[in-house]
């Protein structure tokens, strides 16, 4: 299980322990109600030193609020972070680029 911690669902997200949460949610039919996704796990990566998951959701609206992005998901100093950018089929430079974007934001976020 990936050790995302999520808070206890609310009325606006159908968010569990151990999900993704909105990562992987597609907006419901009524306003601040989610559907979950499934999210194809494309490789286990690092950023900087930290297990990551890297993601590729399907087109919009079926992906999702990601639809159609390649995804990058971590864990550092107890909190969850996400990177999500457009991606056409995630191949591996697009995975490069997201890997390195989100290794940005690991070493250069206000969380060291």
């Amino acid at each position: 299980m990936w050790p995302v911690h999520v808070p206890a669902p609310s009325e606006t997200c159908c968010a569990t322990p151990g999900d993704l949460g909105l990562v992987g949610a597609q907006p419901g039919q009524r306003p601040g109600t989610f559907t979950p996704v499934r999210l194809k796990l494309v490789r286990r990566a690092t950023v900087a030193t930290h297990p990551a998951l890297v993601l590729k959701a399907q087109g919009f609206p079926t992906g999702g609020i990601h639809g159609g992005h390649v995804i990058v998901v971590w864990n550092q100093h107890g909190h969850g972070y996400v990177l999500s950018m457009h991606a056409h089929d995630a191949d591996q430079t697009q995975q490069a680029v997201a890997l390195w974007m989100a290794d940005g934001m690991s070493r250069h976020g206000p969380f060291q």
